[in-house]
């Protein structure tokens, strides 16, 4: 159990994920568990969605998107600021606005981002980059659930 969450690995993921309440039977949810990895990030998103917060839901892709496009790492005191920065705001006084905390910005984004002892938003694992960056037709596209074998 120890080797499964060590590190950035899938696996980690994958039990992140079973620490989440579910309606689903347990034995059921692992039989329908993604073969592939983008598998598991869009069933982590399709969760994160099924709440219906729609506010969350372009927080998290916000922060997906500005993680996934940066030149450089970004801090969590610059994404705070990036949320709250509204397209095509002239005007920006940070006194009149509501900072996310970082607890907020993690649940917004489900175990695909993680924040490292720099205070630095970065993926949990190379390959969301690659998830996030790819068409969302194609995200939806792909075969998610396991092949009758």
């Amino acid at each position: 159990m120890r080797r499964l969450t060590q590190g950035n690995e899938p696996s980690a993921l994958l039990l992140e994920e079973l620490k989440k309440p579910s309606r689903k039977n347990i034995s059921d949810w692992l039989k329908s568990i993604p073969r592939v990895l983008t598998g598991m990030y869009q069933v982590i998103l399709e969760r994160l969605d099924s709440n219906g917060d729609e506010e969350k839901k372009q927080m998290r892709e916000r922060i997906l998107l500005l993680v996934a496009m940066a030149l450089r790492p970004i801090k969590v005191s610059e994404m705070q600021y990036a949320c709250v920065t509204e397209d095509g705001e002239e005007c920006f006084d940070p006194e009149d606005k509501t900072l996310l905390s970082k607890e907020e910005m993690l649940e917004a984004c489900g175990s695909l981002v993680v924040i490292s002892d720099e205070d630095v938003l970065r993926f949990s694992h190379s390959t969301v980059k690659e998830f996030i960056l790819q068409p969302q037709e194609k995200q939806h596209k792909q075969n998610y659930s396991r092949d009758k074998e």
